[in-house]
Protein backbone atom coordinates (compact mmCIF):
# COMPACT_ATOMS: atom_id res chain seq x y z
CA UNK A 1 0.00 0.00 0.00
CA UNK A 2 0.96 3.66 -0.30
CA UNK A 3 2.02 4.03 3.34
CA UNK A 4 4.38 1.06 3.08
CA UNK A 5 5.87 2.48 -0.10
CA UNK A 6 6.42 5.93 1.43
CA UNK A 7 8.26 4.50 4.43
CA UNK A 8 10.26 2.10 2.27
CA UNK A 9 11.31 4.93 -0.04
CA UNK A 10 12.85 6.96 2.79
CA UNK A 11 14.27 3.91 4.59
CA UNK A 12 15.67 2.58 1.32
CA UNK A 13 17.46 5.83 0.51
CA UNK A 14 18.97 5.89 4.02
CA UNK A 15 20.13 2.28 3.68
CA UNK A 16 21.53 2.93 0.20
CA UNK A 17 23.54 5.80 1.68
CA UNK A 18 24.86 3.44 4.35
CA UNK A 19 26.01 0.92 1.74
CA UNK A 20 27.58 3.62 -0.42
CA UNK A 21 29.46 5.30 2.44
CA UNK A 22 30.64 1.97 3.89
CA UNK A 23 32.03 0.98 0.49
CA UNK A 24 33.98 4.23 0.19
CA UNK A 25 35.04 3.79 3.82
CA UNK A 26 36.58 0.39 3.13
CA UNK A 27 38.40 1.87 0.11
CA UNK A 28 40.12 4.61 2.11
CA UNK A 29 40.65 3.15 5.61
CA UNK A 30 41.08 -0.25 7.24
CA UNK A 31 38.39 -2.91 7.56
CA UNK A 32 38.60 -2.69 11.35
CA UNK A 33 38.18 1.10 11.38
CA UNK A 34 35.23 0.92 8.99
CA UNK A 35 33.46 -1.72 11.09
CA UNK A 36 34.01 0.06 14.40
CA UNK A 37 32.95 3.49 13.11
CA UNK A 38 29.95 2.16 11.20
CA UNK A 39 28.77 0.64 14.48
CA UNK A 40 28.36 4.15 15.89
CA UNK A 41 24.66 3.76 15.16
CA UNK A 42 24.63 2.85 18.87
CA UNK A 43 25.35 6.53 19.48
CA UNK A 44 23.35 8.18 16.71
CA UNK A 45 20.16 6.10 17.02
CA UNK A 46 19.30 7.30 20.57
CA UNK A 47 20.37 10.84 19.63
CA UNK A 48 18.08 10.91 16.60
CA UNK A 49 15.35 9.25 18.66
CA UNK A 50 15.56 12.12 21.13
CA UNK A 51 15.59 14.84 18.45
CA UNK A 52 12.91 13.46 16.12
CA UNK A 53 10.74 11.19 18.30
CA UNK A 54 10.98 12.65 21.79
CA UNK A 55 12.67 9.58 23.26
CA UNK A 56 14.44 10.88 26.40
CA UNK A 57 17.98 9.60 26.85
CA UNK A 58 19.12 8.36 30.25
CA UNK A 59 21.84 9.97 32.34
CA UNK A 60 24.36 7.25 31.49
CA UNK A 61 24.11 8.28 27.84
CA UNK A 62 26.51 11.18 28.54
CA UNK A 63 29.15 8.73 29.76
CA UNK A 64 28.61 6.57 26.68
CA UNK A 65 29.04 9.58 24.38
CA UNK A 66 32.31 10.50 26.09
CA UNK A 67 33.68 6.95 25.86
CA UNK A 68 32.67 6.70 22.19
CA UNK A 69 34.27 10.02 21.27
CA UNK A 70 37.55 9.21 23.04
CA UNK A 71 37.53 5.69 21.60
CA UNK A 72 36.88 6.97 18.08
CA UNK A 73 39.74 9.44 18.46
CA UNK A 74 42.20 6.78 19.61
CA UNK A 75 41.09 4.46 16.82
CA UNK A 76 41.05 6.86 13.89
CA UNK A 77 43.16 9.98 14.42
CA UNK A 78 46.67 9.93 13.00
CA UNK A 79 49.76 11.66 14.36
CA UNK A 80 48.52 14.93 12.89
CA UNK A 81 45.21 14.53 14.75
CA UNK A 82 43.35 14.12 11.46
CA UNK A 83 41.00 11.28 10.52
CA UNK A 84 41.45 9.48 7.22
CA UNK A 85 38.83 10.22 4.56
CA UNK A 86 37.62 6.64 4.90
CA UNK A 87 36.94 7.22 8.60
CA UNK A 88 34.63 10.13 7.75
CA UNK A 89 32.78 8.00 5.19
CA UNK A 90 32.35 5.30 7.85
CA UNK A 91 30.84 7.77 10.32
CA UNK A 92 28.43 8.95 7.61
CA UNK A 93 27.52 5.28 7.15
CA UNK A 94 26.62 5.07 10.86
CA UNK A 95 24.41 8.15 10.53
CA UNK A 96 22.56 6.59 7.59
CA UNK A 97 22.15 3.28 9.45
CA UNK A 98 20.67 5.13 12.43
CA UNK A 99 18.24 7.01 10.20
CA UNK A 100 17.18 3.72 8.61
CA UNK A 101 16.61 2.09 12.01
CA UNK A 102 14.39 4.91 13.23
CA UNK A 103 12.38 5.03 9.99
CA UNK A 104 11.78 1.27 10.08
CA UNK A 105 10.85 1.48 13.77
CA UNK A 106 8.22 4.12 12.96
CA UNK A 107 6.98 2.16 9.95
CA UNK A 108 6.45 -1.24 11.61
CA UNK A 109 4.52 0.48 14.43
CA UNK A 110 1.81 1.38 11.90
CA UNK A 111 -0.96 -1.24 11.56
CA UNK A 112 -1.14 -0.71 7.79
CA UNK A 113 2.55 -1.47 7.26
CA UNK A 114 3.52 -5.13 6.84
CA UNK A 115 7.12 -5.65 7.95
CA UNK A 116 7.93 -8.30 5.33
CA UNK A 117 6.56 -6.18 2.48
CA UNK A 118 8.43 -3.18 3.88
CA UNK A 119 11.69 -5.14 3.75
CA UNK A 120 11.05 -6.18 0.14
CA UNK A 121 10.24 -2.62 -0.91
CA UNK A 122 13.36 -1.31 0.84
CA UNK A 123 15.43 -3.82 -1.13
CA UNK A 124 13.85 -2.59 -4.37
CA UNK A 125 14.61 1.05 -3.55
CA UNK A 126 18.21 0.21 -2.60
CA UNK A 127 18.70 -1.79 -5.79
CA UNK A 128 17.29 0.95 -8.01
CA UNK A 129 19.28 3.73 -6.32
CA UNK A 130 22.57 1.83 -6.33
CA UNK A 131 22.08 0.86 -9.98
CA UNK A 132 21.65 4.55 -10.80
CA UNK A 133 24.74 5.47 -8.78
CA UNK A 134 26.65 2.75 -10.62
CA UNK A 135 26.03 4.51 -13.92
CA UNK A 136 26.89 7.90 -12.37
CA UNK A 137 30.23 6.87 -10.82
CA UNK A 138 31.32 3.89 -12.90
CA UNK A 139 30.75 1.86 -16.06
CA UNK A 140 28.74 -1.09 -14.69
CA UNK A 141 29.21 -4.59 -16.04
CA UNK A 142 28.31 -8.10 -14.92
CA UNK A 143 30.82 -10.23 -13.01
CA UNK A 144 33.23 -12.01 -15.33
CA UNK A 145 34.22 -15.08 -13.27
CA UNK A 146 32.40 -17.63 -11.09
CA UNK A 147 34.35 -16.31 -8.07
CA UNK A 148 32.95 -12.79 -8.45
CA UNK A 149 29.47 -14.10 -9.21
CA UNK A 150 29.64 -16.00 -5.90
CA UNK A 151 30.69 -12.82 -4.07
CA UNK A 152 27.85 -10.79 -5.59
CA UNK A 153 25.22 -13.45 -4.87
CA UNK A 154 26.39 -13.90 -1.27
CA UNK A 155 26.37 -10.14 -0.61
CA UNK A 156 22.99 -9.71 -2.31
CA UNK A 157 21.10 -12.66 -0.84
CA UNK A 158 22.63 -13.17 2.61
CA UNK A 159 24.18 -9.86 3.64
CA UNK A 160 21.50 -7.64 2.08
CA UNK A 161 18.17 -9.36 1.34
CA UNK A 162 18.11 -11.63 4.39
CA UNK A 163 19.50 -8.94 6.70
CA UNK A 164 17.04 -6.23 5.61
CA UNK A 165 13.95 -8.44 5.86
CA UNK A 166 14.96 -9.98 9.20
CA UNK A 167 15.71 -6.49 10.57
CA UNK A 168 12.23 -5.24 9.58
CA UNK A 169 10.58 -8.29 11.19
CA UNK A 170 12.68 -8.00 14.36
CA UNK A 171 11.98 -4.29 14.81
CA UNK A 172 8.32 -5.10 15.46
CA UNK A 173 9.49 -6.32 18.86
CA UNK A 174 12.31 -3.95 19.88
CA UNK A 175 13.52 -0.36 19.53
CA UNK A 176 15.87 1.23 17.01
CA UNK A 177 18.34 1.97 19.80
CA UNK A 178 18.41 -1.68 20.84
CA UNK A 179 19.00 -2.80 17.26
CA UNK A 180 21.83 -0.27 17.04
CA UNK A 181 23.37 -1.87 20.11
CA UNK A 182 23.09 -5.35 18.64
CA UNK A 183 24.76 -4.11 15.46
CA UNK A 184 27.82 -3.16 17.48
CA UNK A 185 28.74 -6.84 17.57
CA UNK A 186 29.79 -6.33 13.94
CA UNK A 187 33.18 -4.70 14.65
CA UNK A 188 34.19 -7.56 16.94
CA UNK A 189 33.69 -10.05 14.10
CA UNK A 190 35.18 -7.63 11.56
CA UNK A 191 38.35 -7.13 13.60
CA UNK A 192 38.84 -10.90 13.87
CA UNK A 193 38.20 -11.42 10.16
CA UNK A 194 40.47 -8.48 9.23
CA UNK A 195 43.27 -9.95 11.36
CA UNK A 196 43.09 -13.48 9.96
CA UNK A 197 42.08 -12.80 6.34
CA UNK A 198 43.52 -9.35 5.60
CA UNK A 199 46.48 -9.33 7.99
CA UNK A 200 45.37 -6.06 9.63
CA UNK A 201 46.93 -5.24 12.99
CA UNK A 202 45.83 -2.17 14.91
CA UNK A 203 48.23 0.04 16.83
CA UNK A 204 48.04 -0.29 20.64
CA UNK A 205 46.05 2.94 20.92
CA UNK A 206 43.67 1.56 18.29
CA UNK A 207 42.97 -1.49 20.44
CA UNK A 208 42.49 0.82 23.44
CA UNK A 209 40.00 2.89 21.46
CA UNK A 210 38.15 -0.20 20.29
CA UNK A 211 37.91 -1.49 23.88
CA UNK A 212 36.51 1.87 25.03
CA UNK A 213 33.85 1.73 22.32
CA UNK A 214 32.90 -1.83 23.29
CA UNK A 215 32.74 -0.73 26.94
CA UNK A 216 30.40 2.08 25.92
CA UNK A 217 28.17 -0.46 24.17
CA UNK A 218 28.06 -2.66 27.26
CA UNK A 219 27.13 0.31 29.45
CA UNK A 220 24.32 1.26 27.05
CA UNK A 221 23.11 -2.34 26.77
CA UNK A 222 22.89 -3.18 30.48
CA UNK A 223 19.90 -1.77 32.36
CA UNK A 224 21.46 -0.80 35.67
CA UNK A 225 19.01 -0.49 38.58
CA UNK A 226 18.10 3.07 39.43
CA UNK A 227 15.90 5.96 38.48
CA UNK A 228 16.69 5.61 34.77
CA UNK A 229 15.61 1.96 34.58
CA UNK A 230 12.33 2.57 32.82
CA UNK A 231 10.60 0.94 29.85
CA UNK A 232 11.52 2.04 26.35
CA UNK A 233 14.75 0.21 25.57
CA UNK A 234 18.30 0.28 26.84
CA UNK A 235 19.37 3.78 27.73
CA UNK A 236 16.16 5.44 26.51
CA UNK A 237 12.64 5.90 27.67
CA UNK A 238 9.73 7.54 25.91
CA UNK A 239 7.94 10.70 27.01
Amino acid sequence: NLMTFKYSLVAGLALAGAYMFSTFGVMYTSLSNTAFLASMSVLFAPLFGFVFKGQRVSSKFKLVVLLCLVGMGLLTLNEGLKPASGDIFSILCAICVSANLLIVESAVARPKVDAFNLGLCVLGIVGAFMTLMGFVFEAPHLPTTPFYWAIVLFLALVCTAMAVIVQALAQQHTTASHVGLIYTLEPIFAAVVAYFLAGEILKPRGYAGALMMILAVVIMEVDFPGKDAKPGGPGIHKK
